[in-house]
């Protein structure tokens, strides 16, 4: 009977020993779990401020992109209204060399016929000396 106690209170012991071991055990499994839990709400914190600012940087970008699209609409509406503008002016310029054209044509011409008037002039002012002096030779 003594023997059987012992063999009984060493079993006991050895029992006693491995739940120790396994309640040690539990409490390290239940810290690390925890830790773990801890760890994942953190992360999934840190996710919900990373997907929060994505969501911000995405509608940023949108609006930047809207902006730009205006931005370019603008200038294609500008530039059209400039080259439009652009053809005027080289009509205009057109127009205008041609009339300078036509006025040095008719300054051209003018100057030739100043210079025809001018010989005729001196053709008539060469023909009344002679006039007054045959009418001074006759009247003698």
């Amino acid at each position: 009977l003594t023997s059987h106690n012992d063999r009984l209170r060493k079993s006991n012991k050895n029992l006693m020993q491995k739940v120790v071991r396994a309640t040690a055990a539990i409490a390290s499994l239940e810290a690390l779990l925890a830790k773990t839990q801890k760890e994942n709400e953190e992360l999934s914190g840190d996710v919900s401020a990373v997907k929060e600012e994505k969501k911000l940087q995405v509608s940023s970008m949108r609006d930047q992109v809207h902006k730009l699209r205006a931005s370019r609409d603008t200038l294609q509406v500008s530039e059209e209204a400039l080259i439009k503008e652009q053809g005027k002016l080289r009509k205009e310029k057109d127009g205008a060399f041609k009339d300078a054209a036509d006025f040095k044509l008719a300054a051209s011409d003018a100057q030739q016929k100043v210079k025809a008037l001018e010989a005729t002039i001196q053709s008539c002012q060469t023909t009344e000396r002679i006039l007054v002096n045959e009418i001074s030779t006759l009247k003698q």
